[in-house]
C-alpha cells in the first residue's frame, strides 16, 4: 500500500506543479486522475508491481502552494481512504514528509488537463528511491504519451523491468 500511496501522491503532486505551466488556470488540475503507469527502483514496488492495480485519486487545491490528494487504496482488508497534503517549495517542487520519508516531486511533462508525467524522489533514512508516474484523466493514454513516459523513465535511470502499465480496471474506484 505504501507504494500505491507514493505513486498516487507523486502523480497527483506533479499535476499541482503543472499549474505553473497552465496559463494561470490551476483549477485544470483538480478532479479525478488515474495512475496509468509507474516505474521505480523501490524494492517494495519491485516485489509487488505485478499484483498492483490502477487507482484513482481526487486532487484539490487547498491554498496558495498547497494541495490535497484523496484516494482509496486496496489493502488485504479492503479499500482504505488516504488523504495526503503537499506544500510547494521555493524551487517550485512539492514536498511532503511522512512515515515513508521525505518526498520531492517535480512535473516532467503535462498538458495540464489530460495527462502528466512526474518524477519523485523519496528519501528515507540512508535509502533514496526514484519513481516516475504517468497519470491521466482517462483510463488510457495514447501511444505517443506512453512513449514519452518510457523516455522519462529511461532518462531517470530506470528500466522497463522496473515499470508497470496497469490494465484499465480500477481498484477502489470511489474517491470522496
Amino acid at each position: 500500500m505504501k507504494v500505491w500511496l507514493l505513486g498516487l501522491g507523486l502523480a497527483l503532486l506533479c499535476s499541482v506543479h503543472a499549474q505553473i505551466e497552465c496559463s494561470g488556470n490551476e483549477r485544470l488540475i483538480e478532479g479525478t486522475w488515474h495512475v496509468i503507469a509507474l516505474a521505480s527502483n523501490c524494492d517494495h514496488f519491485l516485489k509487488n508491481k505485478d499484483s498492483m492495480k490502477m487507482v484513482t485519486a481526487s486532487l484539490s487545491i487547498t491554498g496558495e502552494g498547497k494541495f490535497r490528494v484523496t484516494s482509496n487504496f486496496p489493502t488485504p482488508n479492503g479499500c482504505k481512504k488516504v488523504v495526503m497534503d503537499f506544500q510547494q517549495t521555493e524551487n517550485g517542487m512539492y514536498t511532503r514528509t511522512s512515515d515513508m520519508g521525505k518526498e520531492t516531486i517535480e512535473i516532467v511533462k503535462s498538458n495540464c488537463k489530460d495527462y502528466a508525467i512526474s518524477s519523485v524522489k523519496i528519501e528515507r533514512g540512508d535509502k533514496t528511491s526514484t519513481h516516475v508516474v504517468l497519470y491521466s484523466k482517462d483510463r488510457e493514454v495514447s501511444q505517443e504519451i506512453a512513449q514519452e513516459f518510457k523516455a522519462v523513465v529511461e532518462s531517470k535511470g530506470l528500466t522497463s523491468d522496473q515499470t508497470v502499465f496497469f490494465p484499465p480496471e480500477v481498484a477502489c474506484e470511489n474517491v470522496e
